[in-house]
């Protein structure tokens, strides 16, 4: 036998050899791997959110929080909201075990009147709950019995205004308690004072753009509950331009 046929005889049992040891290598290699297995499960903290009422001409905003509570991975695989209504997307579409992602939703009132009734359809990987749908209502262009605002919207439009007010009158014949629900965007903050006002007696909600505004022209909203004899809602438009320092 030639030295030539001799070392292609080695080389060819020596990688022969080799083939367990390296398919053990990778064996380990992927039994080491941290894998997610089971299957996701979708949860939203509400259903349905009730702006309650609204000014035409506005545009409003809601944040509703998605939750993976299954054991594996939950894919998003399409959202889809109704006319008058957009979405911006989550910031991904895949979430882990735990994981939970922020689905903004901002509502056009310009073509509407009266009593709406939108819909938001999520379609996702949950084996068990593959399509949720979530709703928005409200009524547009009418006013609550129970209150009464100094202005339907907050429009800050100039470098020089960050604070604006709001009286909120009880125009009911009951004492009332005032809350702010969440609001969607964190730049805005408010103050409501007092919260509990007598008939014919006044709160003053104030209303401030702090840091963190989107440089450019920018809409969200702050919705008010007013707890008498009967809940009323009413929701404040917030519109401006925020210049970069």
């Amino acid at each position: 036998m030639t030295s030539r046929k001799v070392l292609q005889t080695i080389l060819s049992i020596g990688f022969l050899l080799g083939l367990p040891l390296m398919s053990a290598r990778a064996g380990d290699d992927t039994t080491g791997a941290k894998q997610v297995t089971g299957q996701g499960k979708i949860e939203v903290a509400e259903y349905t959110y009730d702006f309650g009422y609204l000014p035409q001409g506005a545009t409003v905003s809601h944040i509703y929080r998605v939750k993976n509570v299954g054991k594996g991975m939950l894919n998003i695989v399409k959202i889809t909201p109704s006319c008058g209504c957009t979405t911006i997307p989550l910031k991904s579409a895949f979430l882990q075990p735990g994981e939970e992602a922020d689905l903004r939703v901002d509502f056009e009132t310009r073509k509407f009147t009266g009593g709406i009734n939108k819909r938001i359809k999520i379609l996702s990987t949950d084996p068990q709950q593959g399509l949720v749908e979530l709703f928005i209502r409200g009524r547009v262009g009418e006013t609550p019995k129970s209150i009464s605002l100094s202005g339907p919207a907050l429009r800050f439009d100039s470098i020089d205004i960050v604070q604006r007010e709001v009286k909120i009158k009880n125009t009911s014949f009951d004492p009332i308690h005032l809350s702010i629900l969440p609001i969607a965007d964190s730049f805005i903050h408010t103050a409501l004072t007092p919260d509990e006002i007598k008939p014919q007696e006044e709160a003053i909600l104030t209303v401030r753009i702090g840091k963190g505004a989107p440089v450019g022209d920018y809409r969200s909203s702050i919705t008010i509950e007013a707890k008498g004899k009967k809940v009323e809602r009413i929701t404040i438009p917030v519109s401006g331009t925020a210049y970069a320092q």
